[in-house]
């Protein structure tokens, strides 16, 4: 039975569709760029039965290649490989031929829809569609076609514009100055496709397919670049593993060292605990013995001080005896006079014979008192050759004690109209140095009339030899800052004659005071020893600070042949005796480095405030 021309039109319908299900239920291909066959121009994939790879499972992958890939991009590349197949076997059945009908068609709503926005975009053109065709190289039955989605009368029913007419007719719009969007453009193309989805013709719908197949192949390229960086990536990754695995593997070498050295060194710290403890108890027994021998210490410096108070009273009582037989001698015209040791002798059986206490009675009934020493006897310039021609060692860390002290005292203090005074200067002048910068108006109160005279030789200006003095001063800024001490001298300073006695008539006078070696050394009596003292202190104003030294255990002294007369102070009598009229002080011992004078164990610096 002979098949008619629409049969024959059904059957071949029919068999495309029947080959495009085949090819999409058939064909399984392999997802790797790997695997494409480089001769098939339409780019695409082998099916699984002709790849190089052993697939072997949809679990389990057949290479380090698949098994790099991470699975959403897999399954994406995957799906898009599919339709990509899909729409190349619809592209080969359409080139085989596709079943159309002669007759004319009326247009879907898709080519309607599609011609509407065409028409749209056309009306925004001041020209006809006439004008148009002409420059979009088209008929105008053509362009009528596509306005109105409708075939014309005696024509081809290709009432769907491709895209190439619709892109050249936004091209024109834009170009005459008219506005149309993106958007406006990407929704004109969506309606194209879906209007040449639904035609039926066979160009149409090709012209879809194969635009669905480009968009395809961009995003499969776009998809095999992104499975590309994923395999670098864990490429990277895998790297990055191995080099952590191995810094772990290190990491666990230094934790078993570093856990050796910890116990190495727990076992050292308990041995040094356990010395420690040994040391510690070892410790206790010295501060056992040190507080031993520190009690048997002070026992023996006590039996000592009782020695060096009775050994004072031996000198006391040798000088006033010298002084006795010095005197007799003299009244009785005798040319040779006995021992001092002999006559000593004598008056040590007197007081036992009486029944006194040792060197009792003869310091009592032989004191040599301030007003009968040869003070107008006194020689001055000897004084000076013997102690203050070159500075001695002594008198530098005297005057560098002092100058600290009032250096703190006034510090920060610029230079007021305070008042000074220096107690028995004699031939002395680096007392009334210190008080310098401090005071404008300095007495220099002295009995001697030697003393007098030489003190007013030295006010214009005074001795070169008094210059190393003021070198040890000047090492503070306070006297470093006087440019000329020998005029500021001359300016403050003036000579006063008196008695340090006569002092407790004036109390509170005087803003700073110095008293060099005055009270121990003008008088042989406790008495007169401790008034003097009174005097100096008392004389000044409350709070007022002061500087006091003296000869330690002095048995006397002599200047140009004359003997002078000494009470013999130790530091606690000097202690005793400031503690009840000052409101602070320091006393210092001063060592001798070098035999000055016979007669005295040191010196003694008294710094203190009224």
């Amino acid at each position: 039975m002979q098949q008619t021309r629409h049969e024959r039109h059904q059957h071949t319908h029919r068999q495309s569709n029947s080959d495009i299900q085949r090819t999409r239920t058939a064909r399984t291909f392999c997802r790797l760029p790997r695997c494409r066959d480089k001769g098939f121009e339409s780019r695409l994939h082998l099916p699984l039965s002709k790849c190089s790879h052993q697939h072997l499972g949809k679990d389990r992958p057949c290479c380090e290649t698949h098994k790099e890939a991470p699975t959403g991009i897999a399954q994406r590349y995957a799906t898009l490989l599919t339709l990509q197949d899909v729409l190349g076997a619809g592209v080969a059945c359409l080139s085989r031929g596709w079943p159309v009908s002669e007759a004319k068609q009326e247009p879907g709503p898709e080519a309607l829809a599609y011609a509407q926005a065409l028409k749209k975009i056309f009306s925004r053109l001041d020209k006809s569609q006439r004008e148009v065709a002409r420059l979009l190289a088209i008929d105008a039955s053509v362009l009528n076609r596509f306005l109105s989605g409708k075939p014309n009368r005696d024509s081809a029913p290709d009432t769907v514009a491709a895209k190439e007419h619709a892109d050249a007719l936004v091209h024109l719009v834009r170009n005459s100055g008219a506005t149309v969007t993106d958007l406006e453009v990407a929704e004109l193309h969506e309606l194209r496709r879906t209007a040449q989805a639904a035609s039926r013709r066979r160009d149409a719908v090709a012209d879809s397919f194969r635009e669905q197949l480009h968009l395809l192949e961009v995003e499969v390229e776009s998809c095999r670049a992104e499975l590309e960086d994923a395999r670098l990536g864990n490429t990277r990754l895998v790297g990055q593993l191995e080099r952590l695995s191995r810094q772990l593997r290190e990491a666990k070498q230094r934790y078993e060292q570093t856990k050796a050295r910890a116990e190495e060194t727990t076992t050292r710290l308990e041995q040094a605990v356990r010395l420690r403890k040994e040391a510690e108890a070892a410790a206790a027994a010295d501060r056992e013995k040190l507080l031993a021998a520190t009690g048997y210490a002070r026992e023996s410096e006590a039996l000592l001080e009782a020695q060096g108070e009775e050994l004072r009273l031996l000198h006391r009582e040798l000088g006033v005896l010298r002084r006795q037989v010095q005197r007799l001698t003299a009244e009785a015209g005798v040319s040779a006079p006995r021992p001092v040791a002999e006559v000593a002798t004598q008056v040590s059986v007197a007081q036992s014979s009486s029944g006194a206490a040792p060197g009792r009675q003869s310091a009592l009934r032989a004191e040599g008192l301030n007003a009968d020493a040869p003070w107008e006897a006194f020689d001055p310039h000897a004084y000076v050759g013997h102690n203050y021609l070159h500075m001695l060692a002594e008198d530098e860390a005297l005057i560098s004690e002092v100058r600290d002290y009032f250096g703190d005292h006034f510090e920060g203090r610029d230079r007021e109209d305070l008042s000074g005074i220096d107690v028995g200067t004699g031939p002395n002048l680096y007392p009334a140095l210190t008080m310098l910068p401090w005071a404008k108006d300095i007495t220099l109160l002295e009995l001697s009339a030697n003393n007098v005279n030489y003190l007013n030789s030295q006010m214009l200006s005074y001795d070169p030899h008094w210059d190393q003095f003021w070198n040890v001063l000047r090492k503070r800024a306070a006297y470093h800052s006087v440019s000329d001490p020998r005029e500021l001298f001359r300016r403050s300073t003036h000579v006063t004659r008196g008695n340090i006695f006569d002092l407790g008539s004036e109390p509170g006078r005087w803003d700073v005071g110095t008293m060099f070696f005055v009270a121990e050394s003008i008088t042989g009596s406790i008495h007169e020893f401790r008034k003097a003292v009174d005097c100096f202190v008392s004389s000044l104003k409350p709070g007022a600070p002061f500087a006091a030294t003296f000869m330690e255990n002095s048995a006397g002294y002599h200047t140009g042949g004359v003997e002078f007369p000494a009470y013999s102070v130790s530091k606690r009598d000097v202690e005793e005796i400031f503690s009840r009229i000052t409101g602070e002080m320091t006393v210092h011992r001063i060592r001798e480095h070098e035999v000055i004078r016979s007669g005295y164990a040191g010196m003694l610096l008294v710094c203190g405030r009224r």
